[in-house]
C-alpha cells in the first residue's frame, strides 16, 4: 500500500509543477501590462517601470517563474492592484467563506445521494424508484441560477423564512450561518445530490446480480447486511470517483452562487479579479483551485487503494 500511495504522490507532484507553469502563465498570456495597469494611465514612465522592476517583470520568464515559486513557498503571493492588500490576506478572509458553504454541502449531498441512490435500486421499477429517478433527473438538468432565484421568490419573499443574501461567519453566530446557508446550501448541493443518486443506483443495481450478493441471500443474511456490506461495498468504486469530482466544487464551483446570495467568497472574488484584470489574484486563485482539485484526486486515489485492493495489487 506503501508503494501505491507513493506512486500517486509522484504523480500529483508532477501535476502540481505543470498547474504552477499554466498558473505562471496567465500573467505572461492577459493582455495588458501589470505595472501599468495597477498604477493606472497617468503614471508616469518612471514609476511604472519601477514597479515592473519591483514585480520582476524585467527579468527572463524563467527567473521570472522560479522568483515566483520562491515567494509562493515563502507564504508571499504578491499584492493585489485593485484591493492594494497582500493577496494572502485576501484569500485568508475569502476562502473560509467558500470552504464553508461547500463543505456544508458536500456533507448533505454524499448521503443524501447514497441513500436515495440505494433506496432506488433496492426498490428498482417501483412507485418510489420511478419518482425519486424522475426528481433527479430533473434536478441534473435545472440551472443552479434558476433554482437560487426559485428559492428566493417563495422563501425568502413570498414565506418569508429565509434571508435574501448575506453570509454570518460560523463563529460569529452559528445559527445564523445556517440560516443565511439553507438556500446556498440547497442550490450546490441539488445537482450533486442528483448525479451521486444515479450513480449509486447504477452501481448497487449491478452489484445486487452478480454472484457474491446471490450467496450472500442464499446463506439467510439480512437484506439490509447484503444490501450494504456486500452490495453497496462493491459498488463504491465509481461512486468514490463522483464524490471526488464533486470534492472541487467546494472550492472552484461556487461562483454563481456567491454571485446570486452575495457571498463574498473566492468566487466572487476571482470574477472582480478577472474584470479589472487583477493578475495577481486570477494567478493564485487559478493556483489555488487547480491545488484543490489535485489534492482531492490524490485522496480519491488513495481510497480507491482502501476500498478495492485489487488496485493495490496492480501497481505492485
Amino acid at each position: 500500500m506503501a508503494n501505491y500511495i507513493i506512486r500517486r504522490i509522484a504523480i500529483s507532484l508532477l501535476i502540481v509543477f505543470i498547474v504552477s507553469v499554466f498558473s505562471f502563465s496567465l500573467l505572461q498570456l492577459m493582455p495588458g501590462d501589470p505595472a501599468r495597469l495597477a498604477l493606472g494611465y497617468e503614471a508616469s514612465e518612471e514609476d511604472v517601470q519601477s514597479l515592473r522592476e519591483e514585480m520582476n517583470l524585467d527579468k527572463p520568464i524563467v527567473t521570472q517563474y522560479l522568483l515566483w515559486v520562491k515567494d509562493l513557498v515563502h507564504g508571499d503571493l504578491g499584492d493585489s492592484f485593485i484591493y492594494k492588500r497582500p493577496v494572502n490576506e485576501i484569500l485568508a478572509e475569502r476562502l473560509p467563506r467558500t470552504v464553508n458553504i461547500g463543505v456544508l454541502a458536500l456533507l448533505v449531498s454524499i448521503p443524501m445521494g447514497v441513500i436515495i441512490g440505494v433506496t432506488c435500486a433496492v426498490k428498482r421499477g417501483k412507485f418510489a424508484d420511478q419518482i425519486l429517478t424522475f426528481l433527479m433527473t430533473v434536478s441534473m438538468g435545472m440551472p443552479v441560477f434558476w433554482v437560487g432565484i426559485l428559492g428566493i421568490l417563495v422563501f425568502a419573499i413570498w414565506l418569508q423564512v429565509l434571508p435574501i443574501q448575506g453570509y454570518v461567519a460560523p463563529t460569529q453566530d452559528f445559527g445564523q450561518f445556517l440560516l443565511k446557508a439553507v438556500l446556498p446550501v440547497f442550490c450546490m448541493s441539488l445537482g450533486m445530490t442528483a448525479g451521486l443518486t444515479r450513480q449509486t443506483r447504477t452501481n448497487v443495481l449491478d452489484s445486487i446480480n452478480q454472484d457474491y450478493v446471490l450467496t450472500a441471500r442464499a446463506n439467510g443474511l439480512p437484506e439490509s447486511s447484503v444490501i450494504y456490506k456486500h452490495a453497496l461495498k462493491n459498488a463504491l468504486i465509481p461512486v468514490v470517483t463522483i464524490i471526488g469530482m464533486q470534492v472541487r466544487i467546494v472550492v472552484g464551483g461556487s461562483l454563481l452562487v456567491e454571485q446570486l446570495f452575495n457571498i463574498p467568497g473566492l468566487g466572487s472574488l476571482l470574477t472582480t479579479a478577472l474584470n479589472n484584470r487583477d493578475y495577481m489574484i486570477v494567478q493564485n486563485c487559478t493556483l489555488l483551485i487547480s491545488l484543490f482539485t489535485v489534492g482531492a484526486n490524490l485522496l480519491v486515489d488513495i481510497v480507491y487503494g482502501f476500498v478495492d485492493p485489487r488496485i493495490r495489487a496492480k501497481m505492485r
